[in-house]
């Protein structure tokens, strides 16, 4: 089957695509072909955009009643806290610890490429946070910064010298995983860490709903959750003119592979101050996207052009985004409900979401060449890891009967996605039902993307 061939649909007129003969699941895979076995998507019109909408609402049948959060952190987040940062995670809380033990040790004068001084918890016998106070700024607190670079959520980074401040940082894990990920982390929670466990629920029980929208959908809920509301008697500028208070909560949500933002300040906090002054209307505003995991952590900060004037334009937030989470609670209604569709399981959470309210997304045009450095793509097994999976796998079945109505002549999708396979050949290392679920999600995504 030729990959330029056009699908025309028997199931709904006026729709056409192409299968991606790029694409490709491996770990070292181009991003944009990664969750794109699908190409060149086209719907004629409205009509039909949300038809197919409403097909894939219904095949999914995904439907839940609460949303439970389950932490030990008590409280809620003043004004005068820092900007949270909010991570996103799945099977990497082990990689997750080790990375932070390195950055630790490397203060410790420990080689932090040694892999022996790993397991080491040199917070029983290193003063982290009356080292950092110490500090003037990041540079002068990492001996190693021109040989290596710490997790971008390390605290190493994220710490304020100037008000000689830690910030809070969330991990958002299925509950499934939370007791691992509680296991493995609950270690750092003096320098700022804290596990959060989401469920979803129907009547009380557990609905049984993972995957990336859903875990987005999470992170947003929980961040609107954290803030106490703005005491009006503190503000300077109290009231604008429509008597809203002028106060704005911020939140990075950001992925748990994020190592760096290429050609960005090392102060967050000064960086934060220019990114929100562009910020006032959006929803959200991030940066060109990486295109592709690098499996190299040793990226040289020293040989960054650190870029202080940027423009913004409407565009895809991906990876890391700074969310101003006023505005999507004050925008929020049942009628307009600004979230993650957790009918995304497999892939394409951001561009439909970004497709739905593209008028409040931006990104940072000068930060082109942004990359995301791991040690590793691979995912780290835990007790949790597999009923998270089971849970997504029942999911995504539920995409074959849609894909069974989508015809090419006398075939289907399936029956495409089948035969296209050994074109694929090796590039793709997931089963068919999975490459299925991503090119429906691919269509709804356009379908959003055409209806908004």
């Amino acid at each position: 089957m030729d990959s330029n061939t056009e699908i025309k649909t028997s199931f709904i007129n006026g729709i056409s695509f192409q299968a991606n003969s790029n694409f490709s699941t491996k770990k070292e895979a181009n991003i944009t072909n990664k969750y794109a076995p699908l190409c060149n998507i086209v719907f004629d019109d409205q009509k039909t955009a949300h038809t197919f909408l409403d097909a894939f609402g219904k095949s999914r049948n995904i439907q839940f009643s609460g949303l439970e959060l389950i932490t030990t952190f008590q409280g809620k987040l003043t004004e005068d806290e820092l900007t949270p940062i909010i991570i996103v995670s799945s099977g990497r809380s082990k990689w997750i610890h080790d990375q932070i033990i390195k950055d630790i040790n490397s203060l410790c004068e420990y080689d932090p490429h040694d892999q022996t001084t790993e397991d080491i918890n040199p917070l029983g016998k290193f003063d982290l946070i009356g080292y950092l106070k110490n500090k003037k700024n990041y540079a002068e607190a990492d001996p190693h910064l021109n040989n290596r670079t710490p997790l971008w959520y390390s605290p190493l980074r994220t710490y304020d010298y100037n008000i000689k401040k830690l910030r809070k940082t969330f991990f958002i894990v299925h509950h499934q995983e939370y007791p691992h990920y509680k296991d493995k982390l609950e270690k750092f929670k003096d320098i700022g860490f804290e596990i959060v466990g989401f469920k979803f629920t129907l009547n009380g029980e557990d609905a049984k709903i993972a995957g990336f929208g859903a875990s987005r959908y999470a992170a947003i809920e929980f961040a609107k959750q954290i803030f106490t509301p703005p005491d009006e008697n503190k503000l300077n500028n109290k009231v604008k003119n429509n008597g809203t208070t002028s106060k704005k909560n911020y939140a990075w949500i950001v992925d748990d592979n994020l190592a760096h933002i290429k050609n960005m300040e090392n102060d967050l906090g000064v960086f934060e101050g220019r990114l929100k002054q562009n910020a006032n209307a959006a929803y959200a505003i991030g940066f060109s996207g990486a295109t592709k995991i690098e499996n190299d952590i040793d990226v040289k900060l020293n040989e960054d052009t650190i870029q202080k004037n940027f423009t913004i334009e409407k565009g895809l937030i991906q990876q890391a985004a700074l969310w101003n989470i006023s505005n999507i609670a004050k925008d929020y209604s049942d009628k307009n409900k600004i979230n993650f569709r957790v009918e995304f399981i497999t892939s394409n959470e951001d561009t439909s979401f970004s497709a739905a309210q593209q008028d409040k997304f931006f990104i940072t045009k000068a930060f082109t060449n942004r990359k995301i450095f791991t040690d590793t793509d691979d995912i780290n097994e835990n007790t949790g890891l597999p009923k998270v999976n089971q849970e997504k796998s029942d999911l995504i079945k539920r995409s074959i009967n849609l894909a069974n109505q989508i015809k090419l002549q006398n075939d289907t999708l399936s029956k495409l996605i089948t035969a296209y396979r050994n074109n694929w050949q090796e590039a793709v290392t997931i089963d068919n039902d999975h490459i299925i679920s991503i090119a429906i999600e691919q269509l709804a995504a356009a379908a959003i993307k055409k209806v908004s």
